[in-house]
């Protein structure tokens, strides 16, 4: 997941006028995690509600990630409230990716 080529393809993809779904979305906000660009993957995750495409566990995962990356576990907690507000369910992934933040962020008590 190349975060720049992800950004290009979806800005081409936005001036094409060729509308992302879910999948997409869950990979743009992916790549933008990885790229350790917060802001712009809540950017996404935000356009991606207001297109009315819901998220989904890949979608509140993907955007947990894109907070630990940059040690903001605080910001990772917030969005498994989001997660849990929506009536999903945490997953393996879910647990992995907070413990991960917890350890790496030295949290002890989070």
């Amino acid at each position: 997941e190349d975060p720049d080529t992800a950004v290009t393809v979806f800005k081409e993809m936005q001036k094409a006028k060729v509308k992302g779904d879910k999948v997409v979305y869950n990979s743009y906000i992916a790549a933008l995690g990885t790229g350790g660009n917060v802001a712009a993957a809540r950017k996404a995750f935000n356009e991606m509600k207001a297109e009315n495409i819901d998220p989904d566990i890949v979608t509140y995962n993907s955007l947990m990630r894109a907070y630990t990356r940059n040690m903001d576990v605080e910001g990772a907690f917030e969005v498994l409230d989001e997660l849990v507000e929506n009536n999903l369910s945490p997953d393996i992934f879910t647990y992995n990716t907070m413990l991960s933040a917890c350890i790496e962020s030295g949290d002890e008590g989070a």
